[in-house]
């Protein structure tokens, strides 16, 4: 935790925690060369298996004076000293807004990659509509016996990407990967799961 200090101790699940926040200065970031806040919540004592609820964490942060914006990068982290070690990742899931994406066969830190096995949504489907084509490269379009009103990409961060009041949308600008698609129908909202592909 080099460049940090130490801002407080909070306890989450009966673990107590001890918040570490430093700023990175000048260093590359996912909007290029930039200084960010850096914060750790570094665990008391070793877990072997169960669960970490994010939410809480960030929740104890704001008591202690650490408000979080938006987080582009959030990670677990196994540390094991001077000694040697592995972690594995069975199953993980976040929810975002109602939005859950699962992802499974998650591979320790040596080089490996995620593989998204599932993504659901548990948003309220009070609205159908169908996204065509998805996957999808250069345009979609959305479905719906009513009257689309508004049509929103989100990418697996929550950041809009693209926006619409039509049912055509053009994703030719968008990186690969998985989107989720809000849409405003005779005003109901739904959210269903789009994949961009090359």
């Amino acid at each position: 935790y080099w460049g940090t200090e130490e801002i407080g101790r909070y306890v989450v699940d009966g673990v107590e925690y001890t918040l570490m926040v430093g700023i990175r200065n000048n260093v590359p970031s996912i909007l290029g060369s930039a200084s960010f806040k850096q914060v750790f919540a570094v665990r008391s004592s070793f877990q072997t298996c169960g669960s970490v609820n994010v939410t809480e964490h960030f929740k104890n942060w704001e008591k202690l004076g650490v408000k979080m914006g938006y987080i582009y990068d959030c990670k677990l982290l196994c540390e094991v000293g001077g000694g040697t070690g592995s972690i594995e990742y069975t199953c993980a899931s976040m929810s975002w807004k109602g939005q859950k994406i699962t992802l499974g066969k998650l591979r320790n830190g040596e080089g490996g990659d995620e593989d998204i096995t599932d993504v659901a949504t548990t948003y309220s489907d009070t609205k159908e509509f169908d996204i065509v084509p998805n996957p999808a490269s250069t345009a979609i379009y959305i479905q719906s016996d009513g009257e689309i009103e508004n049509v929103v990409i989100f990418n697996a961060i929550g950041d809009a990407v693209a926006e619409s009041g039509e049912s055509k949308i053009d994703v030719s600008t968008l990186p690969t990967g998985i989107y989720f698609v809000k849409a405003t129908i005779d005003g109901e909202t739904a959210v269903k799961k789009l994949v961009v592909t090359r």
